[in-house]
């Protein structure tokens, strides 16, 4: 729940600053809960999502914080499916000083039934060159 902490203590900074005492009155939140929520120590149920949301005036900042509950909970690789993007997380992959040719090579690989070949390739390589893995 680390990033929806994050993204809850952002909106408490402001503009316009908002007292956490002051929020968890408006949202009906227990003040120690909120606070566990804030250090990321206690995970975020329903019920407290909607009344944390329901204290929230602005829409932009609901939905920021929907995003980092979403992201809070589920993995990067499935939350590419709900952007809408590739299923495969090597899409989206830039490796500078590298040929277009190249790149488009390791992604078809990667893509392919070949992956576990070309990551054992991939691990000899960057050892033979000295990389700490």
């Amino acid at each position: 729940m680390k990033i929806f902490a994050q993204a809850l203590e952002k909106y408490l900074a402001g503009p316009p600053r908002v007292v956490q005492a002051a929020f968890a009155d408006r949202t009906g939140i227990n003040k120690s809960k909120l606070s566990r929520i804030l250090s990321a120590t206690t995970p975020v149920d329903r019920p407290t999502l909607d009344a944390i949301l329901s204290g929230v005036v602005q829409a932009n900042q609901r939905s920021a914080l929907v995003a980092a509950h979403i992201q809070d909970l589920i993995s990067p690789v499935a939350l590419s499916y709900l952007k809408g993007q590739a299923s495969n997380p090597w899409t989206n992959v830039e490796v500078p000083q590298i040929s277009r040719k190249a790149l488009a090579a390791l992604k078809g690989l990667a893509q392919s039934n070949a992956l576990p070949q070309l990551e054992r390739h991939l691990i000899d390589l960057a050892t033979v060159a000295g990389i700490k893995l």
